[in-house]
């Protein structure tokens, strides 16, 4: 009974260590995360977007901040910024991609990276619009 009762007292005392650093946050399940944080997070018209998963099968929502996209393109990740994660975990990543006929995509990826990684600089990606102010980025492999 003590023993097991020291192993508790252990864990209780690295998750109070881990809180006290600010890493507790990891150790929740995002839907407890989600009741004791509110953030509003723009979705794509007519989809219902699980940002925790935004990137599974190397397919991931993106928000056009700047240029636009009519038809599926392929793109070169140009830069990856802004990757700090929020209170949810998710980071708002500001991607530069460029396109053919030296037309450039500005979008925010809103992924968590701790399930999924940022674009890499340099990649090869399909982007396809879904409509003037959200795509599609499909990562090649």
């Amino acid at each position: 009974m003590q023993r097991k009762a020291t192993l508790i007292f252990t864990m209780m005392g690295i998750f109070g260590v881990l809180g006290g650093l600010g890493i507790s946050r990891t150790i929740l399940s995002s839907s407890q995360i989600s009741r004791t944080t509110s953030i509003s997070l723009p979705e794509p018209p007519g989809t219902v977007v699980n940002w925790q998963t935004n990137g599974v099968h190397h397919e991931r929502f993106v928000q056009i901040v700047r240029g636009t996209l009519s038809t599926e393109e392929t793109g070169v990740i140009k830069t990856d910024t802004n990757c700090t994660p929020d209170a949810l975990g998710l980071s708002h990543c500001q991607n530069i991609l460029a396109l053919p006929h030296n037309k450039t995509l500005v979008v925010t990826d809103i992924h968590n990276m701790q399930n999924y990684r940022c674009l890499k600089v340099g990649e090869t990606v399909i982007v396809k619009p879904v409509n003037s102010n959200w795509a599609k980025v499909v990562v090649r492999e």
